[in-house]
């Protein structure tokens, strides 16, 4: 009898099991795929709740994964972000041309990673629209 254990061992391969994947997004210019994957060696295999937490990224990664394979049948107000969130690159330019928002933005979280560059990303709500807004900051070091 062939046994599989599926994601039952997950937990004992976390550090490697999704690194050469996400070197090939790297290498396909995906790196919202290749953030993805490695966030999920983030996870705490210790308890139970990883299943959960594990389930849940496998299933938005592949939410996405399929929205991009089928990106010609999607609604053009979703084009765009699909894109972003496989990692397609946005200029500046663009991103400024969208229209502004004023509002009383929440900090919601905030992360750094310090590497070859300093990486701080602020998860923001706004009170007044209901939305939600990511704000990265990317500082080279002995800037």
């Amino acid at each position: 009898m062939d046994e599989r254990p599926g994601t039952e061992r997950t937990g004992q391969r976390a550090d490697n099991l999704f690194e050469n994947m996400a070197r090939r997004m790297v290498d396909a210019q995906a790196t919202g795929l290749a953030g993805r994957l490695r966030a999920i060696e983030d996870i705490n295999f210790l308890g139970e709740e990883w299943k959960y937490e594990l389930t849940d990224r496998l299933g938005k990664l592949y939410l996405l994964s399929e929205s991009y394979r089928n990106l010609e049948t999607q609604p053009e107000e979703w084009k765009e972000e699909i894109r972003t969130q496989i990692g397609y690159p946005q200029s500046k330019d663009d991103v400024l041309a969208g229209e502004p928002l004023a509002d009383q933005w929440m900090i919601l979280h905030k992360r750094r990673v310090i590497n070859d560059l300093t990486t701080d990303t602020c998860w923001l709500y706004g009170r007044q629209s209901g939305m939600y807004a990511i704000l990265p900051q990317f500082v080279k070091p002995a800037q």
